[in-house]
């Protein structure tokens, strides 16, 4: 099949005027390369027996024999046709030069009795820039069509013609500044803007609409932008629960069960350290693995990586028991594709906005500061504003902060960011130190110092260990003696700072000594050198008599050198 051919999206069924009394032709709807075609089927229906969820009509006990007569025809019809369609997506395959007739060579296949050809319109600029959504997946057409209706307006309200040749990096730059002034845009929703705009954009190259396009010098100019917080505004949109609230979140009574049920779905991952988009996975065997009695192995939505689930609390038991068979209340059951489970939009949702209600009647309603970062338009340029304002934190939360409560919870009762990676299902430890882990300043300046002097109190033999202190500490009863015992282990560690000061003096000492050497010896072996080589000229000139006691000389002077030679230890 040549590369320059697109098939045409599915056939549709739709009647040419849904909402009258009387029967009604049925016609045949195609999107093919940003343009629509319709297909008169030759067939009639009565709008109240015509089903367009099925694109059917409907045949029934309740209506006249005539009617479902003429019904089961028309079923047949459009089963002919869908079969005919199918040809012609072979045939186009087969002969990509027909798509110039593309229009006759569909009407053969589907209506070849049709007299009436269609008229030739003048495609407009909006009709194919519409039609680019239509060739999308379902899932897609509802966002795109959004945008491509406010690129119209925005050319429309603006003058601009409506034409292929009007779409540049300049307008699509003016366009995303009239669009970040109507509100406070995130800088990871005007991303998402600029990713929708640009694949909008590739589609319509691919139609050979834009002549001017090259994305790579267009990126320069309209292009993502980045978030430029520090690591502290970025941790400050991550609400963390301490264990203490967790506790008490768990053990209130709501009025209503799917507030309970709520509650217990987020008390369940703050302490297992699941995700959302995991969660439904540990009550469905085909996903989970019992390594033991309190681990449960599963493999991450997300990233694929194998996650490690605990189940030591008693409270994380309870829960995984009391919803074996389903969640009765907020019904969520995800979305089942292959070896994934995830819940839908509407789903996460419910929770959220559930999560509120409880967290606002739990009494953690106080204010926090958060930092975001805003996409703004001054003087006609996109720039970026961080404002830091102080929320209410029941707005602030939602059902994914579990997984930063866990993790921060984790760390701060001394569990390694290995462990914790391996608990969450992540390669490495970057995502935990960057993302999710919220921490004090105060507590982890205590933590790194607590840290510190367990590494080098255990050092050497001799030394107070960081175990022996607890022990020490745990039998010691009043704030005296707790504060004689703190004196005399600063009073040990002096001592053993000045000995280790003394030692490194006279090491000092013997290096110097010991250098003083080395230079007196490498003296020794300059003069020798030269002794040797006065010898060595006098046995080449052969001087009788002393040529014996040169050569035997020599050979003392040659001993000398090995020696010298020899590496120094």
């Amino acid at each position: 099949m040549n590369e320059q051919i697109f098939l045409p999206s599915k056939l549709n069924f739709n009647l040419c005027q849904p909402k009258s009394t009387k029967p009604t032709i049925i016609y045949a709807v195609v999107y093919f390369q940003g343009r629509q075609y319709k297909i008169n089927t030759g067939m009639k229906v009565l709008p109240s027996q015509w089903n367009k969820k099925r694109q059917c009509a409907i045949v029934s006990n309740c209506q006249s024999e005539l009617d479902n007569s003429n019904n089961l025809l028309a079923n047949g019809k459009i089963n002919e046709i869908l079969f005919g369609f199918q040809a012609f997506l072979n045939y186009i395959c087969k002969c990509p030069n027909e798509v110039r007739n593309f229009y006759e060579v569909l009407k053969t296949y589907i209506n070849r009795e049709m007299a009436t050809r269609k008229k030739n319109k003048k495609i407009t600029f909006e009709t194919e820039f519409r039609g680019l959504v239509y060739e999308m997946s379902q899932e897609r057409q509802t966002k795109y069509k959004r945008l491509v209706e406010a690129i119209i307006d925005y050319m429309k309200n603006n003058s601009i013609d409506l034409e292929w040749s009007s779409i540049s990096k300049e307008m699509l730059y003016d366009f995303a500044c009239d669009m970040v002034k109507s509100t406070n845009m995130q800088v990871r929703t005007f991303n998402d803007k600029v990713d929708n705009i640009y694949f909008l954009m590739n589609h319509a190259d691919t139609h050979e609409y834009l002549t001017r396009y090259d994305k790579q010098r267009w990126n320069k100019y309209f292009h993502k932008l980045s978030d430029k917080r520090d690591e502290e505004e970025r941790q400050s949109v991550n609400v963390v629960l301490t264990d203490k609230e967790v506790t008490q979140l768990y053990q209130t009574n709501f009025d209503t069960p799917i507030k309970n049920e709520v509650r217990d779905i987020f008390t369940f991952l703050c302490l297992t350290g699941l995700s959302v988009g995991d969660l439904l996975k540990m009550w469905d065997n085909d996903f989970i693995t019992w390594v033991d009695e309190h681990n449960i192995q599963i493999k991450r939505n997300k990233t694929g990586v194998h996650a490690m689930i605990p189940l030591f609390d008693n409270r994380v038991k309870e829960l995984y028991n009391r919803y074996r068979d389903g969640f009765p209340y907020t019904k969520i059951k995800g979305k089942r594709t292959d070896d994934k489970i995830k819940l839908t939009a509407n789903e996460s949702g419910l929770l959220n906005k559930t999560l509120h209600q409880i967290i606002k009647e739990v009494g953690f309603d106080h204010e926090i500061p958060v930092s975001r970062s805003y996409v703004c338009c001054r003087d006609g340029r996109i720039e970026i504003k961080t404002i830091t304002e102080m929320r209410l934190m029941s707005d602030e939360m939602t059902i994914y902060d579990s997984r930063h409560t866990f993790i921060t919870s984790a760390y701060y009762i001394g569990m390694s960011k290995e462990q914790i990676i391996d608990i969450v299902g992540h390669t490495s430890t970057k995502m935990v130190e960057k993302v999710y882990l919220k921490l004090d300043k105060g507590k982890e300046a205590e933590a790194k110092a607590r840290r510190n002097n367990e590494f080098y109190r255990g050092q050497n033999q001799g030394r107070i260990t960081i175990n022996s202190h607890q022990q020490t500490m745990h039998s010691v009863s009043g704030e005296a003696d707790t504060q004689n015992l703190f004196h005399g282990l600063y009073k040990d560690s002096i001592r053993e700072t000045i000995a280790a000061e003394s030692k490194l003096k006279e090491q000092g000492k013997q290096i110097t000594a010991l250098s003083q050497m080395v230079r007196i010896e490498e003296q020794q072996v300059v003069i020798i050198q030269e002794r040797y080589n006065e010898l060595r000229q006098a046995v080449l000139q052969g001087y009788g008599t002393e040529l014996l006691e040169a050569d035997s000389e020599l050979d003392e002077m040659n001993e000398v050198i090995n020696q010298q030679n020899e590496p120094w230890e």
